[in-house]
């Protein structure tokens, strides 16, 4: 596994997808901060669930979490019950194992919501990879949504790195 993971995000109403290659170990004091309330927070919790951020001071979301064996996991963000984003994260150690988590992604997000052209922002030229869709989020919340999936990934892929390794996560 690199250093690095690939992020794609689809916004409504905008057919490009922004891409971004990001450091699995954040570079600054704050990314890292933010990865560590994600660590925190994941520890002990089972391969599925849905609860209330509890680190959050403002905001009231709630995190679904779905991860599979062999690295793949499915985790949409909820405010009032309405989904702010969802995203597929791909550890690359599974190919099995990320297709099928694609499929999910694919047939419950993309295809209803942005058409089937939006499955290109699961084609990622290496792994580990996430691939976001913005759902009910307003713009100016992009950067904070984007945070947290990136922190996220970041917590996640490290851990499956070391799983994958041998080591201890």
């Amino acid at each position: 596994m690199t250093g690095m993971f690939h992020m794609h995000t689809l916004s409504p109403g905008n057919e490009v997808i922004q891409r971004q290659e990001l450091e699995l170990q954040p570079g600054n004091p704050q990314g890292e901060e933010v990865c560590q309330l994600f660590q925190r927070f994941l520890a002990d919790k089972p391969t599925e669930f849905r609860l209330i951020l509890p680190f959050l001071k403002r905001d009231e979301i709630e995190m679904e979490w779905a991860a599979a064996p062999g690295g793949a996991a499915l985790c949409t963000f909820y405010e009032d019950d309405s989904p702010l984003a969802s995203a597929v994260l791909l550890s690359g150690i599974d190919p099995d194992a990320d297709g099928q988590m694609c499929a999910l992604f694919e047939a419950a997000i993309l295809d209803p919501i942005f058409g089937p052209e939006a499955k290109l922002a699961l084609h990622f030229s290496a792994y580990p990879a996430v691939a976001l869709a913005m759902l009910a989020a307003e713009p100016e919340r992009f950067p904070t949504v984007q945070l947290f999936y990136a922190s996220l990934a970041s917590v996640y892929f490290r851990q499956m790195s070391a799983l994958s390794a041998g080591l201890p996560s």
